[in-house]
């Protein structure tokens, strides 16, 4: 197959892995550095980056056009876009936001209301629009539903599962309590179904999540990704992968909970008589047991 076709429209990184196998030596060197150091890429010309790998400029180009891109610089672009911005890790980010200068309690909450306001309207692309409704598209005509969220990335998997789960059946949290049971979970699922994981750390955490999606992958077995690192080995292995950039000086998940809101919807909306239907039904139960909605 031809390395642009089997590409379509992924981003650097992920055109990066899929092209890694058949490059030659150089080419595949360059690959190589541009993961390991990608925060260094926005920041460097061709003749740099060679002369940090030990090979020519022309090399560099040429990779970079065998990975699509008309120029180094629209190369870099892509990277800077795409990377850079969502690269910081949670603890990194707690600690800038402690050494923040902020004396009002009042200025604190206007501060973080206008700054994830911001990122939730810049998180509003194009590639965005196209990849999310492909997700509903596909979890819609799924016979099951499968949510993985590890780490800090639990939270938003209870959350999206217990959603999702008022609107529509057959959906499952994979490893709900956070044991070493992942494995046999994985075992259930089919290609009929959907694997959804989501990623919201940085990736030196995250060795399981990738697992788990490679062994879907290897299954046939369809991927959907949320994440805020496109440098993440699981985003060139999903099918469908949906950023959520973290833009904050602190650490935040309003990116993420966007995109689960905007997918139970979506979902619900497509299946609406089904979802009034299951709400219809659970809204005399809940009352029976005291609970209020």
């Amino acid at each position: 197959m031809d390395v642009h076709q089997a590409q379509g429209n992924n981003t650097a990184l992920q055109k990066i892995h899929l092209a890694l196998p058949g490059l030659p030596k150089r080419q595949k060197a360059v690959c190589e550095y541009v993961i390991n150091n990608y925060k260094e890429i926005p920041f460097l010309t061709a003749i740099e980056l060679a002369d940090k790998i030990g090979t020519s400029s022309s090399t560099v180009v040429r990779t970079i056009a065998r990975l699509g891109f008309d120029s180094f610089a629209s190369f870099k672009e892509e990277i800077r876009e795409r990377v850079v911005e969502t690269i910081t890790p949670p603890l990194q980010r707690m600690k800038i936001a402690l050494d923040q200068e902020i004396d009002s309690c009042e200025l604190v909450l206007e501060k973080v209301v206008r700054v994830n306001a911001e990122c939730v309207q810049s998180m509003f692309t194009n590639d965005l629009v196209k990849n999310y409704c492909a997700a509903v598209e596909r979890l819609v005509k799924a016979k099951r539903i499968f949510i993985l969220g590890l780490r800090s990335s639990r939270g938003i998997a209870v959350y999206f599962h217990s959603l999702l789960h008022q609107c529509t059946k057959n959906v499952y949290l994979l490893d709900p309590g956070g044991s070493d049971d992942l494995v046999e979970h994985l075992l259930d699922l089919t290609p009929e179904d959907v694997f959804v994981s989501i990623i919201s750390t940085w990736r030196r955490y995250v060795k399981r999540s990738e697992l788990a999606v490679k062994f879907a992958r290897d299954h046939n077995i369809p991927c959907i990704l949320l994440t805020n690192d496109m440098s993440s080995r699981a985003a060139s292995l999903t099918d469908i992968v949906l950023l959520a950039p973290q833009r904050p000086y602190y650490y935040s998940v309003v990116s993420f909970m966007t995109l689960v809101d905007a997918l139970v919807l979506g979902i619900a909306l497509r299946n609406k008589t089904d979802s009034n239907e299951r709400i219809e039904k659970a809204g005399p139960l809940l009352l029976n047991f005291g609970i209020f909605f």
